[in-house]
């Protein structure tokens, strides 16, 4: 096998937009020809929140997956130092404060933000939006596509575009649940719709754990529930707030007309499009910054988590044979074998997708997960150039060409042998596959976090078995991500997240951070207080760096949804940091001292770091480029830290005139309010780049 087919390599997306951005540019590098739009169309500036070259696949290097687990580091090693150093914080005269500053202000800000929700008799579906906001005025959004692209053009997705019958019986399930989608004030026209289909195909093209196969979709054939899921998801790329505030009144009935047709027929509990649908309502939800939109995906989760499960879909028990394409077959049989094919695949992809979307739920709102990595006792998924060939000729070709003669491993072999993915990396999707095992882990994290607070820490012999588990962990994941190729950012993202959760939990963050008001956030800062001299807190906020650095590598418009969640973790986790008096009384110490120099914690690891994170030597910060010059910023500079995470939001979506997407916004704005940095100051100190 060459190198060529062992290293996978990332593939920039095409831009659906123009170069003509005008006064308000949502990206800072160019956009590529490859405009379905005219040029002086608004929706081509509107389209704001889909990267002209955001990247969604990952590249994975199975070629140089070596893993040394010599190089990994205890995370719990703590020295004499360390226990020296405390004492030095309480010679220095270190003010030790009980209780966060402004905690109740910061309560407030919590009360504001998207974790917190208290429902009054007035939210109900669409009352958390503003009708006029759902007024679409077509004639300023021109919506011709234009096949520009020599890439993707209007044709490519055309067979997925839908008729005028098709529009109808869509607004007709629209007026069918008028009682809750009163507040939609018209119905969008059909070249508007088919414009935001393409633009969803064109962006799932490009999805790693992508839910639909287009070149099997045939609309007379296809749900009416299913096309408003995709034109819902669609709309929430485009930037225009009266398109998707659309897509967010569309997901709404999305969940009313699937959940009608499931007590209508029980049987329609395993169809595939009805349960495509409904993740994709999950998805919508889940990361639309709506707090009961947010809550209600949260919930409705599990019952289609049950449906999969009791349906066989994780076992693989609803898979039947398969005996693969012949040369002989005829063009009937060939396309009948290509559509099942395709079904038995989209079936195990509707799978990994909601994992892998159960997996981040769990992360980001603390919760336990719905799935577990053992449960995925399937075969790994088939080659992406399989699930993109075009036709059930292409298929046919790409599949002889392939030889599958063995039958493909299980998840569960792979990550027990993970060179089993390099020598099946012709016949399975080696991407979907390393993301799945990436997030297999998680389910381990959460049971160790558990853990630690279900026994006491005074028990020595559990206090071991966790330290081992802890070790094994960490070093299991490092080297898991020691294997990823620098490019693989939203991975690295990932694992470093990951691997920062395992030294700090989000949920003590935002204790101290007030989310639950002034008692818990004073019970935060006295275990903090002491976490901050342990070489667990430096291993943690390494990691939390090298989250910020991976949010900085990645592709325009890829940070929002978990991408924004990660980002705010990360950011307060060096905010704690920095508050704490014995981060102050250390960083005092070396400028007094001269013992050790600056720990760039978002850039690659070096010796000062590896001796800040074993002794705690050196001040540690971030490394930001302000006026074409590198800026060193101590975490003791807490503002300036939250206001360095806010700019990473904004430089990864420049937008200007309509705003970031809510999620983004609500997660800058409580960054912010947690913040006491003057607004002055933070506007004439613009950071150009997070290095």
């Amino acid at each position: 096998m060459n190198e060529q087919q062992n290293n996978v390599v990332e593939q920039d997306p095409p831009a659906l937009v123009t170069s003509n951005l005008g006064s308000r540019p949502y990206f800072d590098a160019p956009a590529q020809d490859f405009s379905f739009t005219p040029a002086d169309s608004d929706i081509t500036n509107g389209l704001g929140f889909l990267a002209p070259d955001s990247n969604f696949s990952q590249d994975l290097d199975f070629g140089r997956w070596d893993f040394d687990l010599e190089d990994i580091e205890l995370a719990y090693e703590d020295t004499e130092k360390n226990f020296a150093l405390q004492g030095a914080f309480q010679l220095e005269g270190a003010e030790v404060s009980s209780t966060p500053r402004g905690t109740a202000k910061r309560f407030a800000a919590f009360e504001r933000s998207l974790w917190l929700w208290r429902p009054t008799s007035k939210d109900q579906t669409l009352n958390d939006q503003d009708q006029q906001d759902l007024i679409l005025d077509e004639e300023n959004i021109p919506s011709v596509l234009n096949p520009l692209s020599p890439v993707v053009g209007p044709d490519e997705f055309g067979s997925c575009c839908i008729t005028s019958r098709i529009r109808d019986q869509m607004f007709g399930i629209v007026l069918r649940f008028s009682k809750f989608t009163k507040r939609i004030p018209s119905f969008p026209s059909l070249t508007l719709l088919n414009d935001i289909i393409r633009i969803y195909f064109v962006q799932e093209s490009y999805m790693i754990d992508s839910l639909i196969h287009p070149a099997s979709i045939v609309p007379s054939r296809t749900i009416p529930q299913l096309y408003l899921a995709i034109i819902a998801q669609g709309s929430t790329l485009i930037s225009t707030p009266a398109i998707w505030r659309m897509g967010f009144a569309l997901s709404d009935v999305v969940n009313k007309s699937v959940v009608h047709l499931w007590e209508e027929n029980n049987s329609v509990t395993r169809s595939l499009q009805t349960l495509q649908a409904y993740v994709m309502f999950l998805d919508i939800g889940l990361w639309s910054g709506f707090k009961r939109k947010m809550e209600i995906a949260e919930s409705m989760a599990q019952p289609v988590i049950s449906m999969l499960r009791r349906a066989g879909s994780f076992v693989g028990t609803r898979q039947t044979p398969f005996g693969g394409p012949q040369t002989s077959d005829s063009e009937a049989v060939l396309e009948s074998k290509w559509r099942t094919w395709a079904e038995k695949e989209s079936y195990k992809r509707l799978a990994l997708h909601l994992f892998i979307h159960d997996t981040h739920a769990s992360a980001a709102l603390q919760k336990p997960p719905l799935i577990t990595f053992t449960e995925l006792k399937f075969e790994l998924p088939a080659s992406r150039e399989l699930w993109l060939a075009k036709s059930a000729t292409s298929w046919r070709d790409l599949y002889l060409a392939s030889k599958l003669s063995t039958k493909p491993p299980s998840f569960l072999e792979a990550m027990h042998n993970p060179e089993i993915i390099l020598q099946h990396s012709l016949e399975i999707d080696v991407q979907l596959t390393t993301l799945t095992l990436l997030h297999g882990y998680w389910c381990q994290i959460h049971s160790l976090l558990e853990s630690k607070k279900f026994y006491p820490p005074h028990k020595a012999t559990h206090r071991l078995c966790l330290l081992t588990a802890h070790t094994e962990l960490y070093r299991d994941i490092g080297s898991f991500t020691s294997s990823l190729p620098s490019n693989s950012s939203r991975t690295i993202l990932i694992s470093h997240l990951f691997m920062m959760i395992l030294h700090i939990s989000p949920e003590d963050l935002q204790r101290f951070a007030g989310k639950f008001g002034e008692d818990d956030a004073r019970k935060a800062s006295s275990e903090f207080q002491i976490w901050v001299g342990t070489a667990e807190s430096r291993v943690g906020i390494w990691h939390a760096g090298q989250v910020i650095r991976a949010a900085g590598n990645l592709m325009p418009a890829q940070l929002r949804g978990f991408n924004a969640v990660a980002i705010y973790y990360a950011a307060l986790a060096l905010w704690v940091y920095g508050l704490m008096p014995s981060a102050a009384a250390v960083s005092h110490a070396v400028c007094k001292n001269k013992n050790g120099g600056e720990v760039v914690l978002n850039k690659g690891e070096t010796a000062e770091v590896r001796d800040f994170r074993a002794s705690g030597d050196g001040i540690a910060g971030l490394s930001v480029t302000m006026n074409e010059h590198d800026e060193f910023v101590p975490l003791t500079d807490t503002d300036r830290i939250l206001y360095i995470a806010r700019e990473l939001y904004r430089g990864n979506l420049p937008v200007h005139d309509n705003g970031l997407p809510p999620l983004v916004e609500s997660l800058g704005n409580l960054l912010r309010d947690l913040s006491d940095f003057p607004k002055s100051r933070a506007s004439s100190a613009p950071i150009e780049r997070v290095i």
